[in-house]
């Protein structure tokens, strides 16, 4: 769980309504636990599986859709930009991937640049797993001249003015000197090469997943213009970031314009602020809850949770819509999730099952028990080690095994689930 802080009286001025003991109890059963309530501040936990909510915006987003005041699935509308980013080959076996976006017409108040800075950190924390699967940067668009390029060069061929320092260090100094450069050091520690954005002066934007330059990413109540960019070593979860950020700065009224991402002879537009399809079968909804749920019921349902809805041709099959900044729908179970929160878990009547059962091992888990007897005995030690192996070791061990591959691996040593304990 995660704790947001959020501004009670600006969340009642978006909402329209008062902070009554009746919308805290809808907070709760939306999925959020409260911490804290004073007039000026809401403290609410969140749950890992929802990085949209990690924002004012998002958050107001979510209860907006829940308490029915502005339900069902908002568009959002992306144009164009002139900006590219050049992906250059030094990066490859550094931080190989990026996502940006461009932010016009945004005002940047005190308020506004608070929760810039909080979803940002938040972000980092939990989704990007302390900045390790993703880093997150936003610049001022007004200090970047021309395009950008994201390339790795050593070390020692690195010095700019890091964000909030009086001087240009080194990247050596930065990582050794810098508070965020000592708390993030070992995410570089070993590369050859450290990875830099850059203008088309050379000049530096920043060192990620460590700091941004001071003088071109630093963004102020005086910014109404920012490149947002996304980097790491899964493209999908870059895309993700910018997504869940775009979708809560054009919630605070910014416009959201794409950027071309070159790798090489490829390239790429983001953000892709379209929504997604998930299908789902409503004997399946009616199955994992217990309860039959009628189709007029699940567009209204869907829609407090802000998913659209959509028929198929096919009978008792559907499509739920999903909003861009909404990266948790993996299956159908996350549909069936939403509705029963949509739906209320305080509605679900508890049964007893009809058919009483003895739970047992089989016989493979028995053999294994016995195995792990008698090895015990003869004063070995048993160990689980990570649920991740590589897949040549694991067919030396059993070749018969179906081995699950991971899409996008780090190392060819931990690229697939290991079939067995």
């Amino acid at each position: 769980m995660v704790s947001l802080s959020l501004n009670s009286k600006k969340l009642q001025q978006d909402l329209g309504v008062e902070l009554s003991e009746a919308i805290l109890d809808k907070i709760v059963m939306m999925g959020a636990e409260i911490d804290e309530n004073t007039p000026e501040q809401l403290v609410v936990d969140i749950t890992p599986n929802r990085p949209d909510l990690l924002s004012q915006p998002g958050f107001t987003r979510a209860l907006a859709a829940f308490l029915g005041i502005r339900p069902g699935l908002q568009p959002y509308v992306v144009t164009p930009s002139k900006l590219k980013v050049h992906v250059d080959e030094s990066v490859r076996n550094i931080r190989p991937y990026t996502a940006a976006a461009v932010i016009k017409g945004i005002t940047i108040d005190e308020e506004k640049l608070r929760e810039l800075i909080e979803i940002q950190e938040k972000l980092h924390v939990t989704f990007c797993r302390k900045r390790k699967r993703a880093a997150i940067g936003i610049y001022p668009m007004d200090a970047i001249q021309g395009n950008i390029t994201f390339l790795a060069l050593p070390p020692e061929k690195i010095k700019f003015r890091p964000l909030e320092s009086e001087t240009e260090m080194t990247a050596k100094e930065i990582l050794e000197q810098h508070p965020k450069g000592k708390e993030y050091a070992h995410l570089l520690q070993g590369l050859p090469m450290y990875p830099l954005f850059v203008d088309s002066k050379k000049r530096v934007l920043s060192l990620p997943p460590i700091i941004n330059s001071h003088e071109v990413g630093k963004v102020t109540t005086t910014t109404t213009e920012m490149f947002l960019e996304a980097s790491g070593h899964d493209q999908r979860v870059c895309q993700q970031v910018v997504q869940i950020i775009c979708a809560a700065l054009a919630d605070m009224g910014a416009s959201i314009q794409t950027v071309e991402v070159v790798y090489g002879r490829k390239s790429d537009i983001t953000p892709n602020m379209q929504p997604a399809i998930q299908q789902f079968y409503g004997y399946y909804v009616d199955r994992r809850l217990g309860v039959t749920i009628k189709r007029e019921d699940l567009p209204i349902l869907l829609a407090k949770m802000g998913v659209g809805f959509s028929e198929t041709r096919i009978k008792d099959t559907y499509q739920a819509v999903i909003p861009p900044y909404r990266v948790d729908f993996l299956h159908q179970i996350d549909v069936v999730e939403d509705i029963a929160i949509a739906y209320g878990y305080e509605n679900i009547v508890s049964e007893l099952p009809q058919l009483g059962t003895l739970g047992g091992e089989t016989k493979r888990t028995k053999l294994e028990r016995m195995i792990r007897a008698i090895l015990c005995g003869t004063k070995l030690l048993e160990t689980s080690t990570y649920h991740l192996l590589g897949k040549e070791y694991q067919r030396h061990i059993d070749p018969s095994d179906d081995i699950v591959t991971l899409k996008s691996s780090v190392s060819e040593e931990y690229d697939s689930l290991r079939a067995s304990l």
